[in-house]
């Protein structure tokens, strides 16, 4: 998943682009922000969830007011992101709730 923003705005947009759009996007005063997230299979039905962001500026003012933004709020982001990414034991318990869908089948390549 991919968008580009200026995050360092009071009340940042995010604009998807599609993948060919995205790689070519040189607009001055953005950032291009990618994240993935994922689970990573560790043997006898077990995973590990991974979740990965990379960000780059389309200039060097941009630049310098993402590290600044980066420097002073990540902490809180880092925080938020940890707190909002479900456990997997949470995210089963969720799906029974939502969807109605039973523990037992619920498979550890479920859990994303």
């Amino acid at each position: 998943m991919g968008g580009v923003t200026q995050p360092w705005d009071p009340n940042p947009v995010f604009r998807a682009l599609p993948p060919d759009e995205f790689a070519a996007f040189r607009d001055p005063g953005y950032v291009k922000i990618v994240w993935t997230l994922r689970a990573d299979p560790v043997g006898d039905g077990k995973s590990v969830f991974r979740t990965e962001t990379r960000a780059v500026a389309t200039d060097s003012e941009s630049r310098k007011k993402f590290r600044r933004y980066w420097s002073l709020l990540s902490p809180g982001i880092i925080a938020i992101r940890r707190a909002m990414l479900p456990v997997p034991g949470e995210f089963v318990l969720m799906q029974q709730l939502v969807f109605g869908i039973s523990r037992d089948n619920v498979s550890a390549s479920d859990m994303i």
